[in-house]
C-alpha cells in the first residue's frame, strides 16, 4: 500500500501545483485586462482634451506643446510607414507567372490559371522559369523542386 499512498500524494501535490499555477495565470490575465482598461481610459481622456483644446475651450500651454509633439510624431510615423511599405515592395515585388503573366499570391507553387510551376530564387527572389537551371537575376543554381515565393 505504500506505493499507492505515495502515488496518491504525488498526484495530490501535482494537482495542487496546477491549481496554484492556474490561479496565477488568472491573476495575470486580470491584471493585464485592468492595464488595458487603464490605457484606454488615459487615451480617451487625452482625445477629449485634444478636442477641447482645438475647440479653444481649453487653454493650457503644456497641453498645446504636447499636442504639437503628438502631431509631429504622427507625421513621422506616417513617413516611416510609407518608407517601410516601399522597402517591402522593393524587397518583395509582385510575383507574376512566367507562363501567363498573371500576378500571383505569395506561396503558390503552381499558377492557378495555366499550371506553370513557380520557382523563386532563394538568393534574390527573382521568378525563375521552369526550364532555367540558374537564376537570371543573380546566377544562383536553382534546385529542381519548386520553391515557394
Amino acid at each position: 500500500m505504500g506505493i499507492l499512498d505515495g502515488a496518491r500524494r504525488l498526484v495530490s501535490d501535482l494537482a495542487g501545483e496546477a491549481s496554484k499555477q492556474a490561479g496565477l495565470i488568472q491573476l495575470q490575465a486580470d491584471r493585464d485586462a485592468l492595464r488595458s482598461r487603464l490605457e484606454e481610459t488615459y487615451a480617451q481622456a487625452g482625445r477629449r482634451a485634444e478636442l477641447l483644446y482645438k475647440a479653444k475651450r481649453l487653454d493650457d500651454p503644456d497641453l498645446a506643446e504636447a499636442l504639437k509633439l503628438a502631431d509631429t510624431l504622427t507625421e513621422r510615423i506616417k513617413q516611416l510607414e510609407e518608407e517601410m511599405r516601399a522597402a517591402r515592395e522593393e524587397r518583395d515585388p509582385d510575383i507574376t507567372c512566367p507562363g501567363c503573366k498573371k500576378v500571383l499570391e505569395r506561396g503558390v507553387r503552381f499558377c492557378p490559371v495555366c499550371g506553370t510551376q513557380i520557382r523563386i530564387c532563394p538568393q534574390c527572389h527573382t521568378v525563375v522559369k521552369p526550364e532555367e537551371r540558374f537564376c537570371p537575376g543573380c546566377g544562383t543554381k536553382i534546385a529542381d523542386q519548386p520553391t515557394p515565393p
